[in-house]
Parts: C-alpha cells; sequence; structure tokens
C-alpha cells in the first residue's frame, strides 16, 4: 500500500500537468477524394497546448491494412506572420525550434480551421510538407474533420 500511495504522490505533478486537448482531427488525402491513387496513410493530428499557453501538434499515422497507429512528428506552432494576413484562420506549426535554424528545411504542419463543410459535419484543411520559410520543397494536402 505505500508502494502505491508513494507512486501516486511521485506521478501526480505529471497528472495535474497534462496537457489540454485543443482539437483531434483524422485526415485524408485530398487525391483520395478525386478517386486517385495515394501513397499516405490517413492522417490524425491532435492539437494540444500546454500550462504555458505553447501550442503543439502531434501527427499520428494510421495503416489502412490492419487499423495500427504508429507515431509521426510532433510540430511546435511556428509565427506564421504570412499565412495569417492571407487567412487569418490558418495555424502553421514546425519541427524548427530555435531562430538560428532559420532559412534551413523543416517538417510543416499547417491547418487551415476555415470550415468547409456543413453545419454538423465540419471540415478542414491541412498541409504537410517540408521546407524551409516560404519554399515548400514538397507538399501533401488533407482534408479533415474532428476525429470522436
Amino acid at each position: 500500500m505505500k508502494k502505491i500511495l508513494y507512486l501516486l504522490i511521485m506521478l501526480s505533478p505529471v497528472i495535474v500537468k497534462a496537457d489540454t486537448l485543443i482539437i483531434s482531427l483524422m485526415c485524408f488525402e485530398e487525391s483520395d477524394f478525386n478517386n486517385s491513387t495515394h501513397n499516405h496513410n490517413p492522417l490524425m493530428i491532435d492539437v494540444k497546448s500546454t500550462d504555458d499557453n505553447m501550442g503543439y501538434a502531434v501527427a499520428k499515422y494510421m495503416s489502412i491494412d490492419n487499423g495500427s497507429v504508429r507515431r509521426g512528428l510532433t510540430y511546435f506552432k511556428a509565427n506564421g506572420n504570412t499565412q495569417k494576413k492571407e487567412n487569418p484562420n490558418f495555424v502553421l506549426f514546425s519541427t524548427r525550434q530555435n531562430t538560428e535554424d532559420l532559412g534551413k528545411d523543416a517538417d510543416f504542419l499547417g491547418i487551415d480551421f476555415t470550415d468547409y463543410g456543413t453545419e454538423d459535419t465540419p471540415l478542414y484543411r491541412a498541409v504537410e510538407g517540408r521546407g524551409h520559410d516560404n519554399v515548400s520543397k514538397k507538399h501533401t494536402g488533407y482534408f479533415c474533420g474532428l476525429n470522436k
């Protein structure tokens, strides 16, 4: 009993400081809707917030074959001023964490929270890729719905 109590006390800060899930999305590659061939599995995105209001997104991929889930990258909220001017509902996340890495390639995830769906079924767009600054070397577009 003492060991269990000790373990609970040691884990309590972790439990209290759990990050808050803001939204969970299930995304499918844009070409899937055009009956085109695709080479990416469905993408699941969890957007979270920490106690210090730092936003981040965790990407996971679901296998079409067996339904297993593989962990993808963790992206941190980036300063996307260019995109914000063009679309205030766009949020950019990046694997880049240091300002000295500007100009170097990084993986990115952008989510457009403009609702393109219906009142009952919200539909968002996302893009995942690699590049730097305003240069995209590769990217894949997705349509996303709420992951319930």
